[in-house]
């Protein structure tokens, strides 16, 4: 977590009041969201990113799909609405 925070310049969970930039993980029941599936909604104007997952591969591939939307030298997120699962 603190490479989001020391790379990045966002707060992982925490208090959206204090900070500028937030990610924040929720933990979903398996029967809205399947094993090893994901949520990622970022919204840049609120300078939110929420990652929706059942379980902590889940989570940690939609912490890798954030990553890779920020590969760039700003570090802007872009407003997405991404599902994904295996198949």
């Amino acid at each position: 977590m603190l490479f989001y925070k020391d790379q990045l310049g966002i707060q992982v969970g925490g208090d959206s009041e204090k900070t500028t930039k937030i990610i924040r993980f929720q933990k979903v029941p398996n029967q809205t969201i399947s094993t090893e599936a994901y949520e990622v909604k970022a919204d840049p104007v609120a300078n939110t990113v929420l990652i929706r997952a059942s379980n902590n591969a889940g989570a940690f591939y939609g912490a890798q799909t954030l990553l890779s939307l920020i590969a760039n030298d700003n570090k802007e997120i872009p407003k997405v609405d991404i599902y994904d699962e295996p198949r």
